[in-house]
């Protein structure tokens, strides 16, 4: 007996299910802006650098949306510190607002009162 020349995709994919998109953007992009505000918030938590977030913010330049990436190459190339992290909460926080993520709420970098290095 022959395999099938060809695959048979799960059900739910013939049923046409399409995930359900908040936001829309012209240009499309590897990465969603929920992916891209999670990414900025694990670097805020966990290296406190606004090194490592120009870091990130340069490698996240070809992975985003046409309309973010001058915007992404901008924040690499910020020289003060409290602007790179000014921006990088402004992300979290608009994501988080548009998605209903604890509406409202502020992301808090430091919940036990630490400061930027």
């Amino acid at each position: 007996m022959k395999p099938a020349p060809f695959m048979r995709q799960p059900s739910w994919q013939r049923q046409g299910f399409k995930p359900k998109k908040v936001y829309k953007t012209v240009s499309g992009g590897t990465l969603t802006p929920d992916d891209v505000a999670l990414r900025f918030a694990c670097s805020i938590r966990f290296h406190n650098s606004a090194d490592k977030l120009r870091e990130l913010a340069g490698r996240l330049v070809p992975q985003v949306c046409l309309e973010h990436q001058p915007s992404m190459k901008a924040l690499a190339r910020c020289k003060h510190d409290e602007s790179v992290f000014d921006t990088a909460l402004k992300i979290v926080n608009r994501v988080c607002d548009l998605l209903g993520i604890y509406p409202g709420e502020r992301f808090e970098p430091f919940p036990d009162g630490g400061t930027y290095e």
